[in-house]
Formats: C-alpha cells, sequence, structure tokens
C-alpha cells in the first residue's frame, strides 16, 4: 500500500504539483500494528512513499523515489501539529525469543486514508535502493476511489479534488473542497537496516528530510534473510518494522499482450511452499488520463494468475493512452501506526513486464503511428 509503491506517489505527484515541485522516475525494469501491495494494499504506493502510482511508491505510475520539497506556507490557518505520544511497540516478544521469517508478525500494508509513506528495500536487476519518507500527515490524492474488485484485484482511480479559489503555496486540496497544509517530510531520527548485505545507517537529507542509501551492495539481500527497520526516538517514535528477503521473481512470459474480451494470464516461478511472500501486480494502460484508472492485484505466490475479461474491458471503456506499463514484486509488507497515521516497510524485488495493447499504439513521434494516423503529442498516443 511507495511504496503500497512507487504509483501512488507518482500520481501524488501530478495532483499536487500546482503546490509542491516534484520529480518522478518511471523505471521499466517492536511492533506490530496493507498498496500499494501498492492492493496488496490498501495503500499503492509504486516505489514508495507519499509519492505513487509506489506507491510505492512503490513509486512513476510504478515506482517513484523522490523527494517533495518544502513549500512557504501562505496565510491559510491550519490545525496545529498533533503532539500525541506514538503509540507503543507492539513487535515485542513476551517469550523473549528472538523472531525468525516464520515467525515474525508482518502488518501489511497501509490503510490509503491513513499512509503517511514509510521505507522499502528493493532489488532490481541491476542495482539495489533503500529509500524512506515520512510525513506530518496524509496526501489526500494517495486516496484513489475503489470502482471494481474481483477477486484479488482492485480498479483504483485518481480523482483530483477541486478547491476554488486554487490553493496557495505550501498547501493542498482537499477532496471537501477545502485547503490544508501540504504534508511535510519530517526528521524521525537516525534509521538503521539491519538483515541485509551490508548493514545501512541513514540521516535525514536536507531540506526534505528524506532517506536513502545510494552505496547498497547489489543484491541488498538474499533468499530467507530476515532484515530490520530500526531508528532512534524522533517524531515517528522509534521504527520496528521487520521484511523477509527473497529470491526475485522471474516472469514465464516478460512481454504481455492486452485485448478486449480476453484475460490477462500471467506466471511467474512459484514461491517454495511456507514463504511468506506475495506478488504484487500494478498494470496502467492509461497514462495521460484525466482520472486514470489502474489496476492493482495482491497474489498468493503461488504461480499463477488469471485476470478476467470483465476488468480487462473496463480498464480499455476508462480510457487507454501513452506508454503502458506493469510489473510484478514479490514481496513482504509490514506496517506501523505513528503519530499522524500509518507507515509501511516493504521489502521486495520488482521485475517490469513489457505491454502491447492491442489497438492502441502510443507514441514520441510521427514515425511511431501507423499510416493514416497522427502522433497526438500531449497523450503520446496515435490517432
Amino acid at each position: 500500500m511507495q511504496r503500497f509503491g512507487m504509483w501512488v506517489l507518482a500520481l501524488a505527484f501530478v495532483a499536487c504539483s500546482e503546490n509542491s515541485d516534484t520529480t518522478n522516475n518511471n523505471n521499466n525494469d517492536s511492533s506490530k500494528s496493507d498498496v500499494a501491495e501498492t492492493p496488496d494494499s490498501e495503500n499503492p504506493d509504486l516505489d514508495t512513499q507519499q509519492q505513487p502510482l509506489d506507491g510505492t511508491g512503490e513509486d512513476s505510475a510504478i515506482t517513484d523515489t523522490s523527494s517533495v520539497d518544502d513549500s512557504a506556507a501562505s496565510d491559510i490557518s491550519v490545525t496545529p501539529e498533533d503532539t500525541t505520544v506514538p503509540p507503543e511497540d507492539t513487535h515485542e516478544n513476551d517469550a523473549d525469543i528472538p523472531w525468525t521469517v516464520d515467525t515474525v508478525p508482518l502488518g501489511g500494508t497501509c490503510p490509503m486514508e491513513e499512509y503517511v509513506g514509510g521505507f522499502l528495500v528493493e532489488v532490481y536487476d541491476d542495482y539495489s535502493i533503500v529509500d524512506g519518507k515520512v510525513f506530518d500527515s496524509v496526501n489526500p490524492a494517495n486516496i484513489l476511489k475503489e470502482v471494481k474488485v474481483a477477486g484479488d484485484c482492485r480498479m483504483l482511480q485518481l480523482i483530483y479534488p477541486v478547491c476554488l479559489p486554487p490553493c496557495g503555496p505550501g498547501f493542498t486540496c482537499d477532496y471537501d473542497g477545502s485547503c490544508i497544509k501540504y504534508p511535510e517530510q519530517k526528521d524521525i531520527g537516525t534509521v538503521t537496516v539491519e538483515g541485509l548485505s551490508q548493514t545501512v545507517v541513514m540521516t535525514p537529507k536536507p531540506p526534505s528530510n528524506s532517506y536513502f542509501d545510494t552505496k547498497l551492495p547489489h543484491p541488498a539481500f538474499v533468499d530467507g534473510a530476515l532484515i530490520h527497520v530500526t531508528s532512534t526516538v524522533g517524531y515517528a517514535g522509534k521504527l520496528d518494522m521487520y521484511g523477509i528477503g527473497s529470491n526475485p521473481i522471474q516472469m514465464v512470459e516478460p512481454n504481455w499482450t492486452i485485448e478486449r474480451n480476453k484475460p490477462l494470464v500471467v506466471a511467474w516461478d512459484p514461491a517454495p511452499e511456507g514463504a511468506r511472500t506475495k506478488v504484487e501486480l500494478r498494470l496502467n494502460i492509461d497514462q495521460h488520463g484525466n482520472s486514470p484508472v489502474n489496476l492493482f492485484c495482491e497474489l498468493p505466490d503461488t504461480g499463477k494468475v488469471e485476470i478476467a475479461a470483465e476488468l480487462i474491458n473496463q480498464l480499455y471503456e476508462f480510457g487507454v493512452s501513452g506508454y503502458p506499463n506493469a510489473r510484478l514484486s514479490r514481496r513482504t509488507v509490514d506496517s506501523m501506526e505513528i503519530v499522524s497515521g500509518c507507515i509501511d516497510f516493504i521489502v521486495g524485488a520488482p521485475k517490469s513486464a513489457g505491454i502491447t495493447i492491442v489497438g492502441h499504439y502510443p507514441c514520441s513521434s510521427q514515425n511511431d503511428c501507423p499510416e493514416g494516423l497522427t502522433c497526438n503529442f500531449a497523450i503520446e498516443t496515435c490517432e
């Protein structure tokens, strides 16, 4: 639920672009208290946190690990910051026996309406990342509308809030039409991630208080590693979340063809019996829609899923534009409550899929279009 990511963040960035500068990078490929993911997730978080559709966070329409710059506040009044003491650590082991990959509690993804960021460790083909952001409030643009549920899959739509007059710098529009303070990234102290190929210790990077490590050995983790993220006591209290390393997912067919009236079958190498991983599927075929709808599935790691033709048809009906993208990610998700909401910890290995949409021709130049069609550069679509 940036993990959810990170995709949610990409969409979040687009929705709030009038109020805050963002950057989005789309890559084709304790205690206890559910995208994105996101979807596995209540919070689809393409790569990451408070960022989008990742997640994603999570996390681009698929993944985004960019930070949000602080904006100057206008004279609009806001509610004072909540100073409630965070909830107590729920990962406490009463028997004082160390957690193992079989016994450690995993909280799943955060509900979208409570999601305020988190941390992720992801292994890609050529590099690994550790990334994190924690905000002081929920970004309304991360709360997607559920338009269809079928089995383990959900169709989620981004509806842009509208405020008249538009909100000033440092503020964003809520769904009730009011302007609220734009979520601010917080300094949560020194964050440590153990159980990786190398222990990572991070402090917040000014001016946005983002956390990341660019010198992480690759791959960042091995199959079966118990990974633990903690922190010194800060805004979020003391972090205490876990993840489990796994082998990167391998798709049987890395190029997917999507066609009206036909189901989409996706297959991969299943996890060993007893593994605690799940598989997140994300599919976006409408990159430039006014209210884009994306497909998020949180799947058992059994090796195969069939997306019903009914869902595929509905994706077509909501709109097709630009270059479609999709990914599978084998992962675990933990979460915890803090003062401002819910944060998560995603450990996974995403793989991007090639997408062909029958009847749709994406373009970045006129040469990409078949004879008789013209490239609409605004929506990267031959018409």
